[in-house]
């Protein structure tokens, strides 16, 4: 059932966080091409739960501005074609918020949302998915649930990074197989972020969706069937062409408004810890949509 109670992330989650990050031990290569590396690592296979691993060397964007534009929401707008509606809903301290992502998955699944308490520190960031009472799931949204999600980023040089993504997110709902072999694709949800530095590497955990302005869940789907996990590949450089621009156009919109860098800025409310309760999977409504048909990818061809 939900409940439990909700801990601000110490800095050993982060520890831990970034090991696993760093970690290639127990991690199946699945992807190895033009700077970007691909993991999976299986787990039960009855469920549609496994994690999977990006990692990503820049050669062109500095730590800092990959900072900005993963946290940036209004930039995120614009790069980012599979959001629906992604909002702040309050914070807990200076460096730890609560956020609403809502995005879409491909026909004929239901589109997904997911709430996150995120946590940022200057070694790092972390994020869990909780269950805010004032943001139940909505009727039309299948709620996902958040295992383990998050961005390592580690500062190589003034305009060198290396971005490592790491998520484990159930997308909930009865699948169909079709799905669940491909649920990675699209299921994972949002809410990026991370802290950098050239002091240390910056770490955060969240949930998140790479589906980038240009490139549609369909058409990575479509993608996916030869090479399943190149869209991810896709996605992470898709990151790096929003960063390319981000200082262009941060200069048209509200420059100076950082919020993530210098929390006064800031105007979200407080709200409290005890507010606040996990959200377990066996507490959200399993939607079935094990009849989904997978004519849908045949006809997308």
């Amino acid at each position: 059932m939900s409940g439990g109670s909700v801990a601000i992330p110490d800095d050993q989650a982060f520890a831990s966080f970034k090991a696993e990050c760093l970690c290639d031990e127990g991690w199946n290569m699945t992807y190895n091409k033009s700077g970007v590396t691909v993991w999976i690592q299986s787990l039960d296979e009855e469920k549609s739960l496994h994690k999977i691993k990006c990692r990503m060397v820049s050669n062109d964007v500095s730590a800092e501005t990959m900072y900005d534009v993963l946290h940036d929401t209004e930039y995120r707008r614009k790069w980012d074609a599979s959001v629906i509606e992604t909002f702040d809903i309050g914070r807990l301290t200076v460096n730890t918020d609560v956020g609403y992502y809502s995005w879409r998955c491909p026909k004929p699944l239901r589109n997904r949302d997911v709430v996150t308490l995120r946590s940022w520190l200057p070694i790092g960031k972390d994020y869990i998915i909780m269950n805010y009472s004032k943001f139940p799931p909505k009727k039309d949204m299948v709620r996902a649930v958040s295992i383990q999600t998050g961005y390592m980023i580690q500062h190589q040089g003034p305009n060198h990074c290396v971005l490592t993504y790491l998520a484990q997110v159930d997308p909930r709902g009865s699948l169909p197989k079709w799905v669940v072999n491909k649920s990675s694709l699209f299921l994972a949800p949002k809410w990026l972020g991370l802290s950098c530095g050239p002091e240390s590497p910056g770490v955060q955990l969240e949930p998140l969706m790479l589906l980038p302005r240009g490139v549609s869940p369909e058409s990575l789907l479509r993608c996916s069937i030869h090479q399943p996990f190149r869209p991810w590949a896709i996605a992470m450089k898709k990151i790096n062409k929003a960063c390319l621009k981000y200082s262009e156009w941060k200069q048209k919109h509200n420059n100076a408004y950082k919020p993530w860098l210098f929390p006064e800025q800031t105007t979200l409310p407080l709200i409290a810890l005890c507010e606040l309760s996990i959200q377990h999977a066996d507490s959200l409504e399993n939607i079935d949509e094990s009849s989904a048909s997978e004519a849908y990818e045949r006809d997308s061809d």
